[in-house]
């Protein structure tokens, strides 16, 4: 099946695709966020929190029941909540 990149492809999602062309420049590859754990300031509790679209934004209040703190610290270690894909711009 041909389609041209004009028409409505979004029932392609999430489908291995094949694009003949000329690549005329590409960028490097950088690691994108998709999903990454915080840890609250005041109780230490480990909330993780998805990134659909690739913006980071921490939480917003602890999850905890009683705990009201809005400070949080990201886990940098490298754990089986944090998520981390590859991103290349193909022009």
């Amino acid at each position: 099946m041909i389609l041209l990149l004009k028409t409505k492809i979004f029932i392609l999602v999430g489908r291995f695709i094949a694009i003949r062309g000329t690549v005329v420049r590409v960028s490097t590859v950088k690691p994108v966020v998709t999903q990454m754990s915080f840890i609250c300031a005041n109780c230490e509790q480990v909330s993780a929190i998805t990134f659909s679209d690739g913006q980071f934004r921490p939480p917003t209040k602890c999850s905890s029941y009683g705990c009201k703190s809005r400070k949080f610290l990201p886990d940098r270690g490298v754990t089986r909540q944090t998520k981390i894909i590859d991103w290349q711009k193909i022009r």
